[in-house]
């Protein structure tokens, strides 16, 4: 499919009203410059419980990666959530317990981080169309 690095969010855009999204999961001509997710926010009317919903049908998904649906670590008056690999979960989660700022390319061995990388846009078509199959206005 064209476009990968948007269907996601374009998705996610063209069904549910959206306060914040950044439509990009990853950069088409540097798909090493991190790890592909995706950051977003639904609008207020939806309620917290949307992002459960959200989550449960991601982690549902088989595909290369196990995939993952949280707020973000930083700390800001209105909260972000990211779609991303596990993987990618476990860092920033690890990062905001200890307190250190670990890059992407520090925490995981360049073997790891390309595998995740490669991985990650490999499962973006079949992750689009779970959702699309899945994760409906009428179901949240």
């Amino acid at each position: 499919m064209q476009n990968k690095e948007y269907l996601i969010s374009y998705y996610l855009k063209d069904n549910f009203e959206m306060e914040q999204i950044r439509y990009n999961m990853y950069l088409p001509d540097d798909i090493y410059n991190s790890i592909p997710k995706l950051m977003f926010r639904f609008s207020k009317h939806y309620g917290s419980d949307i992002y459960d919903k959200l989550k449960i049908c991601v982690e549902k998904f088989k595909g290369n990666l196990e995939w993952t649906i949280y707020p973000s670590f930083v700390g800001k008056k209105i909260i972000n959530y990211l779609l991303a690999p596990k993987e990618e979960f476990k860092r920033e989660k690890s990062n905001f317990e200890s307190k250190k700022l670990t890059s992407e390319r520090e925490y995981f061995s360049k073997d790891e981080y390309k595998i995740l990388c490669n991985n990650a846009i490999d499962d973006i078509d079949g992750l689009y169309l779970h959702l699309k199959n899945n994760f409906h206005i009428n179901n949240v």
